[in-house]
């Protein structure tokens, strides 16, 4: 825990459970003269794709990168649409824009932060049913916050009007939806290994499919598009450098280790908090579906209207308190205002979050008495 003000400890947004295991692992590596893309690499993939259970994992440089990939090997480009969330981080959005397609931006469910399945269906009617430009291929969700999405009613939008899907689960791994993991139901996933996320590696992404070829387009698209098969590589596309080195995966095997620990830790610290927060009218607590279980990888409230949230953070920082806006109303953002506008969505409640939601510390390193420091001065800064 880090010293803030005046001598203050801070409780951090996060904080990764990094240790001598991880240090060891990257020790080995250095040693090795191995850096990039090699047996580290292919162990994690082997691992992380048992662990989501899918056939294939392909280990890339950044979550950001996964989406890109996965998006050019299915074929998306210009003229094409995605459905993705309005309020998430900018790289679902940005990813599709770098294919040159089109984001369709959709409003969220104010409960639980994730695509609003009615609002996407009215989406989907417009653009995939009518034949509107431009034309709506793939429903790209989000697993907003490590909360699994309603992903069943998604897949069977899809599956009625001939929709590619893919899973941005950057922020969900561990997570479940009806007791099986999520990532398993498009035609990909990605995942995220940033400090952010439950699982690091420092930095680093992944590519989960059951869709053999698919991996292994994916694979020729990381490498500057080429197939390598023994000792001849075939270029059999064009190509990036999103290649995962083998210091990042070390530390992703040495976390694949920790993984339930920090999974049934995180758990345990948002019972807690729950609880301690229990009671007070002015924040609404996060709200979780009987039917799916979430890794918290956040913890994300919403405040009343009435209470300013920079007020809040404010105060919470003097306490030694990190909290922050957890997401953004991408439709909001300049790049994206004109899109918006052209495809004629409203998004009421994502840009109620955009001046509401608050996150608050949640990370395997805080104590049970670090829940209730969070939740005493949470309580002091909405009264102050």
């Amino acid at each position: 825990m880090s010293q803030g003000t005046a001598g203050v400890s801070v409780i951090k947004i996060t904080d990764p459970c990094l240790d001598g295991v991880e240090l060891s692992a990257v020790q080995e590596v250095l040693a090795s003269g191995q850096l990039v893309q090699a047996e580290r690499v292919r162990q994690f993939e082997n691992i992380f794709a048992e662990s989501v259970g899918v056939s294939h994992a392909v280990m890339v440089s950044s979550g950001t990168a996964a989406l890109h990939l996965t998006l050019l090997a299915c074929g998306i480009g210009p003229g094409d649409a995605v459905a993705v969330p309005d309020y998430t981080f900018v790289a679902t959005a940005n990813a599709v824009a770098l294919t040159g397609a089109t984001p369709l931006l959709v409003d969220v469910d104010a409960a639980t932060c994730n695509i609003d399945v009615a609002a996407l269906r009215r989406v989907v009617e417009r653009f995939a049913a009518t034949g509107a430009k431009p034309r709506l291929r793939m429903i790209m969700p989000v697993h907003q916050f490590g909360l699994p999405a309603e992903i069943d009613a998604i897949a069977t939008l899809a599956n009625e009007y001939g929709l590619l899907l893919v899973e941005d689960a950057a922020c969900a791994i561990g997570s479940r939806y009806h007791d099986r993991h999520v990532g398993t139901r498009g035609q990909a996933s990605c995942f995220s290994f940033h400090p952010r996320k439950v699982l690091t590696a420092g930095e680093g992404g992944a590519v989960v499919t059951n869709d053999g070829a698919l991996a292994e387009r994916v694979r020729a698209l990381r490498a500057h598009g080429l197939s390598v098969a023994g000792d001849k590589h075939t270029l059999v596309t064009w190509g990036f450098n999103y290649r995962m080195t083998e210091i990042h995966a070390a530390i992703g095997l040495a976390q694949m280790s920790k993984l339930e620990s920090m999974l049934l830790r995180r758990r345990q610290l948002a019972d807690r908090l729950q609880e301690e927060l229990a009671g007070l009218a002015w924040f609404t607590r996060p709200v979780v579906p009987t039917h799916v279980t979430p890794n918290w990888q956040s913890y994300v409230g919403v405040l009343s209207p009435d209470v300013s949230r920079s007020q809040t953070i404010e105060r919470l920082a003097a306490s030694g308190i990190e909290a922050r806006p957890p997401a953004t109303a991408i439709h909001a953002m300049g790049p994206y205002r004109e899109a918006a506008r052209a495809t004629g969505g409203t998004f009421p409640v994502a840009e109620m979050l955009d001046r509401c939601a608050l996150a608050l510390p949640l990370h395997p390193r805080m104590g049970e008495g670090d829940v209730t420091r969070v939740a005493t001065e949470l309580r002091h800064a909405g009264r102050a």
